[in-house]
């Protein structure tokens, strides 16, 4: 695993499972995963000791929630879009129906139900791109 410290964040790139960019700027941790460079791919955030999806019922609003993802890891908000094109995770899916302003530092200030309160599956997994779409 390779370390980064940067002014704004730090940075944990984990070149054994897949490639993916933990950015910790503040709590949950979250990582774009499955995605081809930094700011793309499968939502994912740690919360007691273990990583999870984020999943979205087509039904729901999910506001402007990707703008938020793009703010805490430190890409601007500009150009922001949800997908489902990074397929689905394994294991824990810890939130689902994340809503947010689109102004938030972090998905934590942001609406949502209980953590692993879910009622999809992986196939409901979103991922998210941030700039240059």
């Amino acid at each position: 695993m390779i370390y980064i410290k940067t002014k704004l964040t730090h940075i944990l790139c984990d070149v054994l499972l897949f490639p993916s960019v933990v950015w910790s700027s503040s709590p949950p941790l979250i990582r774009l995963a499955n995605g081809s460079g930094s700011y793309e791919g499968r939502l994912e955030v740690f919360f007691q000791g273990e990583w999870g999806t984020v999943c979205l019922p087509e039904e729901l609003d999910y506001g402007k929630m990707p703008q938020t993802v793009c703010n805490q890891i430190g890409a601007g908000n500009w150009k922001a879009s949800l997908t489902r094109k990074f397929g689905p995770g394994v294991g824990r899916i810890w939130l689902e129906g994340i809503r947010c302003n689109g102004d938030e530092d972090g998905i934590d200030s942001c609406k949502y139900p209980a953590w692993g309160a879910v009622t999809c599956d992986h196939s409901m997994d979103i991922g998210v791109k941030c700039g240059g779409l």
